[in-house]
């Protein structure tokens, strides 16, 4: 088995957010509907989901959703080199240490 997938549809989809294990493998909101809630909904679904301490990776220049995973108690663990479209960034590990 692979990741669940969690979609946002209101007249079309406007974010999506995929979990493996207790690892949040992905989480985007389509940036026409960004600041609208729609991140937490469905990191809300998520966490419920996982039901226990979460993990996840995020580019360590995303500041955005850093402060959103902050306000649910994640904190960064570790720092790593990544590669995304073929270039490397600099990526934070992120484990939640308590629950919202």
């Amino acid at each position: 088995m692979e990741s669940t997938i969690f979609v946002h549809d209101d007249k079309g989809i406007r974010g999506y957010g995929a979990v493996y294990g207790n690892e949040i493998r992905t989480l985007l909101v389509h940036p026409r509907f960004r600041r609208q809630g729609i991140g937490s909904q469905l990191l809300d679904h998520m966490m419920a989901w996982i039901g226990s301490p979460a993990t996840l990776c995020v580019a360590k220049s995303n500041v955005t959703a850093k402060a959103l995973y902050q306000q649910y108690g994640f904190r960064v663990t570790g720092e790593f080199e990544a590669c995304y479209n073929g270039n490397p960034v600099l990526a934070n590990k992120m484990e939640q240490s308590c629950t919202r």
